[in-house]
């Protein structure tokens, strides 16, 4: 990997360190303090956030900075599983972060608008939001739909804000911190991850049991130019591309690193889909651990006075 940075320094600082999204983290975790700090008193029923959901959302912006602004971002222009671990931490980790960092007096606020609470109930269905990001997912790994995307500048960014929005759909029905939710069973919670993490498999096979190249923007050196010259930042778009290849930069082959990127693709989402299911079931057992010790502590209390009237 240092070797590669070392490559990718005749792009320039502005396009490995991309300023405009330094800028975007900075100001949107300038307004999350100033809206749980001084201007919370403002805001009826606002309360101070808790440690945990000011860790959480910073975690968000600082994993979002890592994959859409640090080096990561045009590395995985150059590298296809690189691509792929910049997926599942943009849209697996960053968005449950934000639901978990954002305050329930926010959405409350926010829902105040009943356009935005009736569309958000609706996409959140259960059905409606496990299918909508898994089959936009899906969708983008068809090869002419990937190369198209990552070719013409506006529909992928219009895409990508797409998926970022049904990913927060999908984790919104375990995650909703809303007090007036229907509160879900711990073993439909459960439930409902595996099926998100079956739902995501059939994208990895394809790119795992391919024997051939899928994507021409990773092999075609004509449209791996148009990919990355679309995806550097204002400022670094006026670097000749001509001559160079994603080859230049990948120690592995391109079907190699197709498969590789399946296959991390796979792990990455089993291991944060089990750091959810762990984080269920260790709350379904410290709350069913409560409940029999308070069953417990009933009972010794009856015999106590039971004994004494005796």
């Amino acid at each position: 990997m240092l070797a590669l940075y070392q490559q990718l320094k005749m792009f320039g600082w502005v396009a490995l360190w991309n300023p405009d999204k330094i800028i975007l983290v900075l100001v949107v975790g300038g307004l999350y303090a100033l809206l749980v700090g001084p201007y919370r008193r403002d805001i009826p029923g606002a309360t101070p956030p808790k440690p945990a959901e000011v860790a959480a959302f910073y975690g968000a912006l600082g994993l979002y900075y890592v994959a859409q602004g640090s080096p990561l971002y045009l590395m995985s222009h150059m590298i296809f599983w690189l691509h792929m671990v910049k997926m599942a931490i943009v849209y697996l980790l960053v968005p449950p972060l934000l639901i978990l960092g954002i305050p329930a007096w926010m959405f409350e606020t926010a829902f105040r608008m009943a356009w935005l609470r009736r569309l958000v109930g609706a996409l959140s269905h259960p059905l409606v939001a496990i299918f909508l990001f898994n089959g936009l997912f899906s969708i983008y790994h068809i090869p002419e739909v990937f190369d198209f995307l990552n070719t013409h500048r506006s529909a992928g960014i219009l895409y990508a804000i797409a998926m970022f929005a049904a990913a927060w759909i999908m984790w919104w029905p375990i995650l909703n911190p809303l007090p007036d939710r229907e509160e879900w069973s711990y073993i439909k919670k459960i439930g409902y991850i595996f099926a998100n993490g079956m739902l995501l498999t059939p994208a990895c096979a394809l790119l795992f049991l391919s024997d051939h190249v899928l994507y021409r923007s990773y092999y075609d050196a004509a449209v791996w130019q148009q990919m990355v010259g679309y995806c550097l930042p204002p400022g670094a778009r006026a670097i000749d591309l001509s001559g160079l290849s994603a080859a230049q930069f990948n120690l592995l082959s391109p079907v190699d690193d197709q498969k590789l990127g399946g296959i991390l693709m796979k792990v990455l989402q089993e291991l944060i889909y089990a750091g959810f299911i762990i984080t269920v079931l260790g709350r379904w057992f410290r709350e069913a651990w409560a409940k029999e010790r308070e069953s417990t502590e009933a009972v010794l209390a009856e015999a106590r006075l039971r004994k004494r009237g005796s």
